[in-house]
């Protein structure tokens, strides 16, 4: 880093006293004329020709005959200047005329910048001092100082006649690097501009007199407005300037914070890690030596990291997409396609909505995204049973139920029990048996992508009570047809089965009902003919049944 500076002085034409010969000190009165009705310039002879004290004080009378006028003074148009002189009615070697009276006009051509009417009355020799100001909208003024008594030949005597800027220069010289030596320098007296008691004030108590002070070992704790003043060729003008201190330092340091993983380049160096780093930059003629320290903070990312990795759902369902790890000091925002979704602000989200989903973490000024979450809404699969009975089935029969197809799905029918003697429970296309009057059963159908539905319907089946008797058999022996037994139907449970002669006589009485009557009765073969049967039994409606009837035994 290179502090390159430049000294800042103030620039103004004949920066002191801009009237030639204000004192009179160059005989002749070199660059005064005379300013009519005036015919001369007297401006030649000591004041105690006056009546004053100073014999080596040169002054200039101003009466009927004697004048001053300076034309050409250069100055600067806009900038304000303060005029000076003093005067004393004349009191020796004759006696003027009291009041004396006289003008003095400050102007270029027809634009007149200052006029002013002095009286002058004391009685013995004074000093009367004058400070007036003015501002030109020329480059050039003309002074005219005349008598305005006319018709008197003594009158008053001028002298230090000073027209200069309000404001002062001050000068520079030397380094102002911080730890070096310069000094501040106040305009200084010659001939025509006579500089007297010089005191200077400045930041942090400071004062110094003379002309100039030097600073030595300058720190940029003393930056600041140094001004001094001074008394212009008489006591009667003070003067004053001032120059605004910059004290380059020499020693700078640089607090610097980025983001993991972003970089800092320091002069040629390109740095991710915290740390002091330092470096010194070699000035020259219009440059401080500088000795630069970077701390580099680096503050860590956020923990992005999130769960599931991606996700699969179904209509209607829904689930929370996460960060790991959330921390109370990290400010969140959830995105979907980028778009920012409004009031999502926390750790964890609940997506119903297919699209990509990101979040955003932000902390120290520090942020950094998360990977993309990609979730899915797959459709759910048609789930419809079709009963395949016309008619209401009986209890215990078998039942074929279907359902609605489509690619890759499967297939589970509740209550499993009712399928497991018959087809199982996981096929499109089943078979039941169904002991109640009324019985739920439902479908559960997944797709490819697990999704279910599901269906419901009663099955509804009849108590079918009748049963089956046969009216003939044939106890030969030739295992056919040798038993007589009642086919029941599935939930009908046999109670009695006797069977009667024609004469009454009961030549069965259930004794072997898993078989049957095999024709015997008491041990020996019972005769063919015609025998009554009486039955009772129970049916799927939990109530008895009775069924009387003749079967024939033939032999």
């Amino acid at each position: 880093m290179f502090l390159l500076f430049a000294l800042s002085l103030p620039v103004f034409l004949n920066a002191q006293n801009l009237v030639q010969n204000g004192t009179f000190t160059q005989q002749p009165p070199v660059s005064w004329t005379f300013a009519p009705p005036g015919t001369s310039v007297e401006a030649n002879n000591p004041e105690t020709t006056y009546g004053g004290v100073v014999t080596a004080n040169i002054v200039a009378e101003l009466d009927m005959e004697a004048s001053l006028r300076q034309t050409n003074i250069a100055v600067t148009p806009g900038q304000p200047y303060y005029i000076s002189y003093r005067y004393s009615r004349r009191t020796g070697n004759g006696s003027a005329p009291n009041p004396s009276n006289f003008n003095v006009k400050i102007y270029e051509g027809a634009i007149n910048f200052l006029s002013r009417n002095e009286v002058a009355n004391n009685t013995t020799w004074q000093w009367t001092c004058v400070v007036d100001s003015f501002i030109p909208t020329t480059n050039m003024v003309t002074v005219d100082m005349a008598s305005t008594n006319l018709t008197a030949s003594l009158g008053v005597l001028v002298d230090d006649i000073t027209i200069t800027p309000i404001q002062q220069p001050v000068t520079l010289t030397g380094q102002i690097c911080a730890g070096g030596t310069l000094t501040l320098n106040a305009p200084a007296s010659n001939p025509n501009s006579l500089y007297t008691n010089y005191q200077w004030t400045g930041p942090n108590g400071f004062t110094a007199s003379g002309p100039n002070v030097t600073l030595t070992n300058v720190q940029p704790g003393q930056n600041g407005t140094y001004i001094f003043t001074a008394n212009l060729n008489t006591e009667c003008l003070q003067v004053t300037g001032s120059y605004l201190l910059e004290v380059l330092p020499t020693e700078f340091i640089i607090n610097k914070t980025i983001c993991k993983g972003d970089s800092y380049t320091f002069y040629g160096q390109t740095l991710f890690s915290a740390g002091t780093y330092d470096t010194v930059i070699s000035g020259n003629a219009l440059a401080c030596d500088s000795s630069i320290t970077l701390n580099l903070n680096v503050i860590p990312l956020p923990d992005m990291a999130t769960m599931p990795p991606d996700a699969s759902l179904c209509v209607g369902d829904s689930i929370w997409l996460r960060v790991n790890n959330p921390d109370a000091n990290v400010s969140y925002q959830w995105y979907k396609e980028s778009t920012a979704l409004n009031g999502e602000t926390g750790g964890s989200i609940l997506a119903k909505d297919a699209g990509v989903y990101t979040v955003v973490g932000i902390t120290g000024g520090c942020s950094d995204t998360s990977r993309k979450i990609v979730v899915t809404i797959h459709p759910l699969p048609q789930a419809k049973i079709h009963l395949s009975e016309a008619e209401v089935p009986c209890s215990f029969d078998t039942v074929m139920l279907e359902a609605e197809g489509g690619q890759g799905y499967n297939y589970i029918w509740y209550p499993c029990s009712y399928f497991m003697l018959t087809t199982g429970a996981g096929s499109r296309v089943v078979r039941g048996i169904f002991p109640k009057l009324h019985t739920p059963v439902s479908l559960q159908v997944f797709n490819e992508y697990g999704c279910q539905a599901t269906d419901s319907i009663i099955v509804i089946t009849k108590p079918c009570c009748e049963t089956f008797v046969p009216n003939a058999f044939s106890p030969n022996h030739d295992a056919l047809n040798d038993y007589w037994l009642p086919k029941l139907q599935p939930a009908q449970i046999l109670l009695t089965a006797k069977i009667f002669d024609r004469w009454g006589n009961l030549v069965y009485n259930n004794l072997r009902p898993s078989k049957g009557w095999d024709g015997t009765y008491d041990g020996k073969e019972a005769a063919a003919g015609v025998y009554m049967y009486y039955l009772k039994y129970t049916c799927s409606d939990q109530k008895i049944y009775e069924k009387k009837g003749d079967l024939t035994l033939i032999r």
